[in-house]
């Protein structure tokens, strides 16, 4: 039996929906007989799907030319009545013989319903062809003495018209948080009422093209009884790419005989990039710094930032980079620059000490975005003056920006393709945005050179290397691994298993070893002391710097003297530790 939506007329720019059936559905000559087993004769109607979703279509539905439907009979058996007529009409006669038992107390429809006891389901199709109208999915109804039966719709019903299809569209995929095929099932009698219940899940339904696809398509297509967080249309085109995709409704509630009819329009669809802010790229959905934090003792800060501290002048610079390209990367004696930090360490944030980064226990802490005044960070302040731990990233530019989260990694980590290469001479990886509709793709072992225009469009995290934790022979200004890797702190922890490393930061750690590398990596070596790169994320904050500078509470290390013009980082100028690798 084909469900036929007889529509109103409903006019269009382009076109006017006219289907329908006009034939007489009276059964004048049926007369109800008591027949219960034997050459039997059952007169079937159906309950029309109702509609208040528009007035397009009327629901009404007829039994169609072929049609049958199930009896269950008394020994618990079934039988397949076949419809006795050409149909096209709202009440048809359906015959069978019965050999030695008699008519049950349900009929069934479709023929392909399994029963189970009093149970009964249905597999609903994960693959239709277009179409504005469609087969009841799945039906019930009870036998009365006179041999008459009124199916129950036990699902509700999509009816939707897409227009600008763009040619090169290859399927639609119809989804929602409930499955919209597979095995759905109901219990009789109570299933008459209740219809059949939506399941969780992710079965989809999907309307295929082997051709141009038409400008304009019907679907129609079963919804299981129960509340949708949405149903969305997907295009995609030969190739699999998204090209499309229309949220047809949300917060759908389905119940049982509700027809919902949808009018929407899927063209080639580009989606809008996200509005610039300049001084950041937008990749993976998080607006990033265009440069790594950096300290230089009496430079010039960027605007708003603290005394000293600026973004990078571009993404791919970082301090010693020059001798990086150069290949001499030894002797790096110049410790009136830094941009390596150690874990929340605002008082002294270069320095590799035991005292001067922050120690956490707790698994679920992240400083991003928050100020403290003590190392366990457990006295939170608004008070930049009096902020000795916490995020550097923050505390510097004033609130502009942070450290990224673990979230906000793993968000890069999944969302961004990644390739390997260089850029002004300078190693790292660029992170990029997909193309719509494209998965991304990690290239981490073939080298490229990158141009302007794919870096103003990109993050790419140099290779700035990395600096280790504190060391009796006078090494802890050291930076290894430049040009080779590149190490960038989040605001997250790892707790480690000794007591004396009670916490780690977290790295997420860009290296030139093959392979897919650039993965989220927490650093088990060397503590909330060593010191690696930020690369801040934009928070939207504004505000003036707050004065004086906070004076840091620690002793100065590596030797006693002045703090630098009372800016964090120590007496880095009188350093005199060689910084040889």
């Amino acid at each position: 039996m084909k469900k036929i939506f007889k529509y109103l007329c409903y006019c269009l720019p382009a076109i006017a929906l006219t289907v329908g059936c006009t034939q007489d559905d009276s059964i004048s000559e049926f007369q109800p007989d008591t027949n219960k087993t034997g050459n039997v004769t059952l007169l079937a109607s159906i309950e029309n799907a109702d509609s208040r979703a528009s007035v397009v279509a009327t629901g009404e539905t007829r039994w169609q030319a072929n049609d049958a439907i199930k009896v269950v009979c008394n020994d618990g058996s079934v039988a397949v009545f076949n419809i006795d007529g050409t149909g096209e009409t709202r009440r048809a006669l359906f015959t069978g013989t019965l050999e030695g038992k008699s008519i049950g107390e349900y009929a069934l429809y479709p023929t392909s319903v399994e029963l189970s006891g009093d149970n009964i389901s249905v597999t609903l199709p994960s693959e239709i062809a277009p179409s504005p109208t469609g087969t009841c999915a799945f039906m019930a109804g009870v036998i009365n003495e006179k041999n008459e039966v009124e199916f129950k719709q036990l699902t509700a019903y999509v009816t939707v018209q897409m227009n600008k299809l763009a040619p090169e569209t290859g399927s639609i995929v119809f989804s929602s948080d409930k499955n919209l095929s597979g095995l759905h099932s109901v219990t009789l009698p109570d299933g008459m009422t209740a219809g059949a219940a939506a399941t969780d899940g992710d079965a989809t339904v999907t309307i295929s093209f082997a051709e141009s696809a038409p400008t304009m398509v019907n679907a129609f297509f079963a919804l299981p009884v129960g509340n949708y967080a949405h149903l969305t249309a997907t295009a995609y085109n030969k190739e699999g790419k998204k090209i499309s995709e229309v949220v047809l409704g949300t917060l759908i509630a389905a119940s049982r005989g509700l027809l919902l009819d949808y009018q929407i329009e899927m063209p080639v669809m580009v989606p809008s990039k996200p509005a610039p802010i300049e001084g950041t790229v937008n990749v993976a959905g998080i607006y990033w710094a265009l440069g790594n934090l950096q300290y230089q003792k009496g430079g010039a800060a960027d605007a708003g930032f603290a005394e000293g501290w600026r973004i990078a002048p571009s993404q791919e610079y970082f301090f010693h980079s020059e001798t990086t390209k150069s290949g001499d990367i030894k002797n790096l004696t110049n410790y009136d620059i830094c941009d390596h930090f150690n874990y929340g360490g605002i008082a002294d944030p270069f320095d590799a000490a035991a005292e001067v980064s922050a120690v956490v226990t707790d698994p679920t802490f992240n400083m991003s975005g928050k100020l403290f005044t003590d190392q366990a960070c457990t006295a939170a302040t608004t008070d930049f003056a009096a902020a000795k731990f916490g995020d550097i990233a923050y505390w510097a530019t004033n609130r502009k920006f942070r450290m990224p989260t673990r979230e906000e990694f793993e968000a890069l980590e999944a969302k961004a393709s990644a390739q390997l290469g260089t850029y002004n001479g300078i190693k790292g990886v660029l992170f990029f945005d997909p193309e719509f509709g494209e998965d991304p793709v990690k290239s981490l072992d073939t080298e490229v050179e990158f141009t302007a225009e794919q870096m103003a469009t990109g993050l790419f995290l140099p290779y700035a290397g990395r600096g280790y934790n504190r060391t009796d022979n006078g090494t802890q200004w050291n930076i290894y691994k430049l040009g080779s890797q590149g190490c960038y702190r989040g605001g997250d922890i790892y707790i480690g298993d000794g007591a004396d490393q009670p916490c780690y930061g977290l790295i997420y750690a860009v290296q030139n070893t093959g392979g897919d590398n650039a993965v989220p990596y927490w650093n088990k070596a060397f503590d909330a002391k060593g010191r690696y790169s930020i690369r801040p994320v934009y928070t939207g904050e504004v505000g003036g710097i707050p004065t004086p500078t906070p004076t840091p509470g620690v002793t100065p290390k590596p030797v006693d003297g002045d703090w630098g013009g009372n800016t964090p980082g120590g007496n880095i100028d009188e350093n005199p530790y060689n910084g040889e690798l």
